[in-house]
């Protein structure tokens, strides 16, 4: 049975469960099989606006780019439009990704997820590979904890400097190290934490769909 026909064979199972008469059971397959062509087609339409607003990018410089993305000569906000062509640029161009998952997640989304370590956005790409449903709000979650916590880190490293610019050689000698290195610790735990957290949410997500 291919993808098509198992795909109209759970649409059917699936609306069975509501007891409908025969008529509106199959009406609703159809309705449901068909919305899902549109979602892949639609996403199909992001990844090429996204691919032509890259290529635009490339005709003019940085500045003059985003004064003709606010200009309001695109039918989207400045800001999608620059979100796009960075997420065509910096991963979308070579991604595999179920091209309707583009209807799920929001072009700012798309542009942080980017940006983020090549290991991370590799995972989060193998994982949206496997049709797993992430929200836009798992998403945004997600990839909202590295940042926080690398914000945290800039502030105890500011504030390390400040208390270090208070101190005498002696003392700067003999607090600096300790700082540094418990500053390498720090990176090192807050990674290992990232790694569990995404397995933690595989996890789920992969038990919910076992349902």
């Amino acid at each position: 049975m291919n993808d098509s026909k198992l795909d109209k064979f759970n649409n059917s199972f699936l609306v069975r469960k509501y007891g409908l008469e025969k008529r509106t059971e199959i009406e609703l397959s159809v309705k449901i099989d068909e919305t899902n062509k549109e979602l892949e087609k639609a996403g199909k339409s992001i990844l090429q606006v996204a691919k032509l607003l890259s290529q635009a990018k490339n005709l003019v410089r940085n500045k003059n780019w985003v004064e003709l993305t606010d200009s309001g000569a695109l039918v989207v906000p400045g800001r999608v439009a620059r979100d796009l062509a960075s997420a065509y640029e910096n991963w979308l161009g070579n991604s595999s990704i179920p091209e309707a998952a583009l209807t799920q997640v929001s072009a700012r989304t798309l542009a942080r997820i980017g940006k983020v370590e090549h290991s991370l956005r590799l995972k989060i790409e193998n994982h949206l590979n496997q049709e797993i449903k992430y929200t836009e709000s798992d998403l945004s979650c997600f990839l909202r904890n590295p940042r926080s916590t690398q914000k945290t880190i800039d502030e105890l490293i500011e504030r390390a400097k400040l208390s270090a610019d208070n101190m005498n050689d002696e003392e700067k000698l003999e607090k600096f190290n300790k700082l540094f290195i418990e500053n390498i610790q720090l990176k090192k735990k807050i990674r290992v934490l990232e790694e569990k957290l995404f397995k933690h949410k595989f996890e789920l997500n992969k038990s919910s769909l076992q349902a």
